[in-house]
């Protein structure tokens, strides 16, 4: 039996294969240690509940404590700050176990407690794996962001033949082009 050539980047499947193994773990251990801290932050400085204290009474306190963990523990103020957030919006037993803490970062933007908590538990569809399962970008559509838009010649012309799907809009939108001259003799040129 001939091995396999083939290559991922610069290394055979299988050592691909053992490397991501070894990275999941750690991204694990990553997550586990983001709660960590911002559960730690939220015991130090609890969120407040909206129409609770005055926010201009509690805003320097709540700074300078978290400034000050930050200081003790060698984490970054914003770090701290954006953890303590995730940590407040997913209580330990709505965390979801396998799933990133940048899923659950990302997906602590939906409002709706019931909603977020529901939304972790039904990841889409992975078509490259055929498995269900979260990644940093189903998680960023799911709550409505859809990033910074085409940037490639190919990537704009799916971005537009997505928006004109529908005949109606197609339509009108070849007509406002074709009121482009240099469009139209382009246009032209190319049939």
């Amino acid at each position: 039996m001939v091995p396999s050539t083939e290559k991922v980047g610069n290394v055979s499947v299988g050592r691909y294969e053992q490397i991501v193994d070894r990275l999941r773990e750690a991204a694990e251990k990553l997550s586990k240690s983001s709660f960590i801290i911002g559960d730690g932050a939220l015991e130090v400085v609890p969120m407040q509940e909206h129409g609770g204290r005055s926010v201009a009474d509690d805003l320097f306190e709540v700074s300078a404590w978290l400034h000050r963990l930050s200081e003790d523990i060698d984490v970054p103020y914003n770090t701290i700050k954006e953890y303590r957030w995730v940590a407040s919006r997913w209580p330990d037993r709505h965390r979801y176990p396998g799933v990133a803490f940048s899923t659950h970062q990302i997906l602590a933007a939906i409002s709706d407690p019931e909603e977020r908590w529901a939304a972790i538990k039904n990841p889409p569809l992975d078509v490259r794996t055929g498995t269900r399962r979260w990644t940093p970008e189903t998680a960023r559509q799911r709550v409505g962001y859809h990033g910074p838009g085409p940037e490639t010649v190919q990537e704009k012309i799916e971005a537009v033949h997505d928006l004109v799907a529908d005949e109606q809009v197609a339509a009108q939108v070849a007509t406002d082009l074709l009121r482009r001259p240099s469009v139209a003799f382009e246009a032209m040129t190319v049939c």
